[in-house]
């Protein structure tokens, strides 16, 4: 019986959260002691990220569905 080759996934199906611009985005983020320089970073640039990530849980998982 031969055996099967397992095949991966390539191409841009991948899901990356956070990629190389918002890992900097964060450095940046912990640089800075301005309150406001801080809130503009998250906001722009790391909240995004945080919110596609839960959204894709909420719905992977079907937390949508829980009354």
């Amino acid at each position: 019986m031969a055996t099967k080759e397992i095949k991966k996934k390539t191409g841009k199906n991948s899901t990356f959260y956070f990629d190389e611009n918002t890992e900097k985005a964060i450095l940046k983020f912990q640089k800075y002691r301005s309150h406001k320089k801080k809130k503009q970073i998250f906001v722009e640039k790391i909240k995004p990220c945080f919110e596609k990530l839960i959204e894709n849980i909420i719905f992977t998982y079907k937390f949508h569905l829980i009354r």
